[in-house]
């Protein structure tokens, strides 16, 4: 599997050809979902692969215990079925029954988080902030560019670079929140500075004190979110949502005695973002807009 270059490929046909031997086929958008009634009469079933892992689900028991009793009768290779998913990819999963009868399922990152903070030395108590991945008063576009020796800038970059693409990874799987700051950032991984460091461990300390966050689905009504939206958002409906701001990042009123800057303009671009909803955040994005307004 980890050998030749090809490997991968020959290992997703040979995974491809047994789950479509049972009648799961895989979801066009996204090759690694398969989907597929296995009982007639029964809810379907889904299954996710990652390289030689998979998670599977069913709203009726007796379909998963199905798959379970098919799957090894189509292929050669041997496969353990695990207890209910606790973790995957990194991502906790805690499923909560509620006594009014709904279901609920919290995904989250604290083992991606309380390493990374390990990793940049921040995982000591007194380094915990709560209120916002931004720092009130510090917008990210107003930190100065400073000229550095070269052997400090390529350490900058390393160091940006190795916090942007963690950021990345738990901002696109479990964090929303911190989309916004996490792309602002990003595009100063080329020229950073040393406030830049700062702005993104400022995230970090941020993530220290809620790494217990992450996104929720629900098989019930979402009171908080219909508050916000002012409308209701159904359980079983697909919605999206999307908002702007308007101008820079950096919106702050300059001072009397301030003279005219120039600012790049990257800059002057505002800043968009949508989500998609269905019982929990499926899928967003928030990131400049590629015009100026």
């Amino acid at each position: 599997l980890y050998g030749l270059k090809r490997s991968p490929r020959h290992w997703y046909e040979t995974a491809k050809k047994a789950l479509m031997t049972i009648n799961l086929q895989p979801c066009p958008n996204a090759p690694c979902i398969f989907s597929g009634t296995l009982i007639t009469g029964k809810p379907p079933l889904y299954v996710g692969i990652y390289v030689d892992d998979f998670i599977y689900f069913s709203s009726d028991p007796s379909v998963e215990l199905a798959f379970e009793q098919l799957l090894p009768t189509k292929t050669t290779l041997q496969i353990d079925f695990n207890s209910p998913v606790h973790h995957f990819l990194g991502i906790k999963f805690t499923p909560t029954v509620h006594q009014n009868g709904h279901v609920s399922i919290h995904l989250s990152q604290e083992a991606d988080i309380h390493q990374l903070l390990y990793d940049h030395n921040l995982h000591t108590p007194s380094t915990i902030t709560k209120p916002t991945p931004y720092r009130s008063g510090h917008p990210v576009d107003s930190i100065p560019t400073i000229a550095l020796l070269p052997e400090r800038r390529i350490e900058l970059e390393t160091k940006l670079r190795t916090i942007i693409g963690s950021l990345n990874w738990i901002s696109t799987q479990t964090r929303p929140d911190i989309a916004t700051i996490t792309n602002i950032i990003a595009q100063y991984q080329s020229s950073p500075s040393p406030g830049h460091i700062d702005a993104a461990k400022h995230v970090l300390r941020y993530l220290k004190g809620t790494s217990d966050l992450g996104i929720t689905f629900t098989s019930q009504h979402n009171i908080p979110l219909e508050s916000f939206v002012k409308f209701p958002v159904a359980p079983d409906q697909l919605q999206p949502f999307s908002d702007a701001n308007w101008g820079p990042q950096d919106a702050s009123t300059p001072k009397a005695n301030d003279s005219p800057e120039e600012i790049d303009l990257f800059k002057s671009r505002s800043i968009s973002g949508f989500l998609i909803w269905l019982g929990g955040s499926l899928h967003w994005v928030s990131k400049r807009q590629t015009i100026t307004a």
